[in-house]
């Protein structure tokens, strides 16, 4: 795991570096594929961390990082602001994935009618439910930065044990956990029909 977040990493960060292939270069998206290599080296980081027997979890490195960001001048304000940051992010992936923007990064050639289908639906339902994740998870960022309470914050895991507090959870919880299982299983399939190649292939 470790090594494909470390590729990845890489990856985006030669596009930061020389432009998307689909998305074509400009500032906007070197920016995020920038961003996308410093969340996927720091899952990399923590992956390391684990295979050389750190006891550190994910939750209590960023309770770490979110304690000494709110122990800034205006750090209250600040987590608040990336926790909203967070939120829009995931609603950007969200409305992306129902609009069926990841077809763009496809290379549909080699698919049968039946594949592009299938490939479309598991885009589609995980792409957004992912981006319910990420905005649930921006969510306690600012509910943090309200409380000015680090210990809230915890990763994607604190997040869901936010959601198990409500009442009539374990629906959302599962309707969320399965949408992560089917983007990751959309993710396999992006690995095989992933356009990658030169901006003058990309017709």
């Amino acid at each position: 795991c470790g090594l494909g977040f470390l590729g990845y990493a890489v990856w985006r960060f030669s596009e930061a570096l020389g432009g998307a292939v689909v998305d074509g270069d400009s500032p906007t998206t070197r920016a995020k594929s920038f961003a996308r290599g410093v969340i996927y080296l720091l899952l990399a980081v923590t992956a390391f961390s684990v295979v050389l027997g750190s006891r550190t979890s994910q939750g209590s490195q960023q309770r770490g990082m979110v304690a000494w960001a709110m122990s800034l001048p205006a750090g209250q304000v600040l987590v608040g602001a990336i926790g909203l940051v967070v939120v829009g992010i995931g609603v950007g992936l969200a409305v992306e994935g129902a609009r069926g923007k990841f077809l763009a990064y496809l290379d549909g050639s080699d698919m049968s009618p039946r594949t592009r289908t299938v490939v479309r639906v598991l885009g589609t339902v995980g792409s957004v439910l992912r981006g319910c994740v990420v905005v649930l998870i921006g969510v306690v960022l600012v509910l943090t930065a309200v409380a000015n309470d680090p210990s809230m914050a915890t990763g994607m895991d604190g997040a869901f044990q936010v959601l198990a507090r409500f009442p009539w959870q374990w629906p959302q919880m599962v309707f969320l956990s399965f949408g992560l299982v089917v983007f990751g299983v959309y993710g396999l399939m992006e690995a095989r029909y992933r356009r990658v190649g030169t901006h003058g292939n990309e017709g």
